[in-house]
């Protein structure tokens, strides 16, 4: 009976024990909470995609690093929450969930066709939605909680489609220009619409062709192109599919202009195309300045990695497209006050006016009835006596 006694004391004593654990645990992490604001980011950061998402992730991180480092935001600091969901849809919609129930305020995404899926969900929870895709269709027609950050791919293939125009390679010829893009929601999402512009220009298409995002040889589409005779190929991929058509038109002897959008520009093209460059001319659009312009804010990137990252050489333009959407994040965070909320967030992102961002992408300016940022690109041309995507335009649209 003694022990017994003794058993029910030492349970006793177990189960004080355990609620002043589970009181402890709960007043830390609801200071935690109170501390720290949540901001949810699905990016492809192992997948298909990866090399633009990799560096798109890190610089959503360094910037809200930086920012933390200065004390905060309205006396909180930004818990940033990165999942990777190796370009797939399905994944992205379980993490979704996870992130919503972890109570993040706003969701930043990737690829078009997830955030084609995730749009839904998020028009329904009242969670801002800005993905690194930039596809008109996200924005038009207006959707209450979804957004994209500059310039869409139409935009691009728009500001394209107009330079080749006004440099047409036989004069007195319509110029002719062919299209090169994979299956997926982000390789089809400006097509229709660029078609339509051919014409508005008064140009000639003569020609498409699918090349996959993971294609390592692009032979067979661009030979079935030499017969058409394109002056201008215009492309939406990333970087290994654009690699992979710059050197077959080298090795086929297509001789025309590649152009991409965004995506298709990646500093990595310029080392494993390197050869193919010689003879293949090749120009990239961009909402974001590179590595080696000088603006403030790329001054103020440079000193982050000297100091944080000493082993980075140069960040790719995805890095500085995250660093400039984290830049936007901070700034609504700012204006929302303490107390923001979900919806507070959409209404503080919808009264952002010429918001500056220190010369790494154009101003932007959003409303009720205006989901993009901006409508503005750079056109570049790879260069590779010094390696590097040299601007060819000031800002344009």
């Amino acid at each position: 009976m003694r022990h017994f006694k003794k058993f029910k004391i030492m349970m006793k004593q177990f189960k004080t024990a355990l609620i002043l654990l589970f009181a402890v645990i709960f007043l830390v992490s609801f200071a935690y909470a109170a501390d720290t604001v949540s901001i949810g980011a699905i990016i492809d950061c192992s997948g298909k995609t990866s090399d633009a998402g990799g560096p798109f992730a890190n610089g959503l991180e360094d910037y809200f690093n930086f920012i933390n480092q200065k004390g905060g935001i309205n006396g909180k600091k930004v818990n940033l929450i990165i999942r990777d969901n190796v370009y797939d849809v399905n994944l992205a919609m379980t993490l979704y969930n996870d992130l919503r129930d972890a109570g993040i305020i706003s969701l930043i995404g990737w690829g078009t066709g997830e955030s084609v899926a995730l749009s839904v969900r998020v028009n329904r929870d009242h969670i801002t939605y800005l993905p690194g895709s930039m596809a008109e269709s996200l924005v038009d027609p207006i959707q209450p909680f979804v957004f994209i950050l500059s310039a869409s791919y139409e935009d691009q293939f728009y500001a394209l489609l107009k330079y080749a125009a006004k440099h047409p390679k036989v004069p007195g010829r319509r110029v002719r220009v062919a299209f090169v893009y994979n299956s997926t929601p982000f390789g089809k999402s400006p097509i229709k619409r660029a078609q339509e512009m051919v014409e508005q220009l008064g140009m000639e298409l003569v020609g498409s062709q699918i090349v996959e995002l993971i294609a390592t040889n692009a032979d067979y589409e661009m030979r079935a192109l030499i017969s058409k005779e394109p002056d201008y190929i215009i492309i939406q991929e990333t970087g290994p599919a654009t690699v992979a058509i710059i050197n077959s038109c080298a090795d086929t002897g297509l001789k025309a202009t590649v152009m991409g959008t965004f995506y298709s520009g990646n500093e990595v093209v310029l080392t494993k195309a390197k050869e193919s460059l010689k003879s293949v001319e090749f120009i990239v659009s961009s909402p974001f300045v590179r590595w080696y312009e000088s603006v403030p804010g790329m001054d103020e990137i440079k000193a982050f990695a000297a100091e944080y990252r000493p082993k980075v050489r140069e960040w790719s333009e995805t890095y500085i497209q995250g660093w400039a959407v984290a830049m936007l994040y901070a700034e609504v965070l700012r204006l929302a006050g303490e107390s923001v909320t979900r919806d507070t967030f959409r209404d503080t992102l919808e009264s952002i006016k010429e918001f500056n961002f220190k010369g790494l992408m154009p101003p932007i300016s959003f409303g009720p009835k205006k989901h993009k940022g901006g409508t503005k690109v750079k056109i570049y041309k790879a260069n590779i006596d010094n390696m590097r995507f040299e601007p060819i335009t000031s800002w344009i649209e």
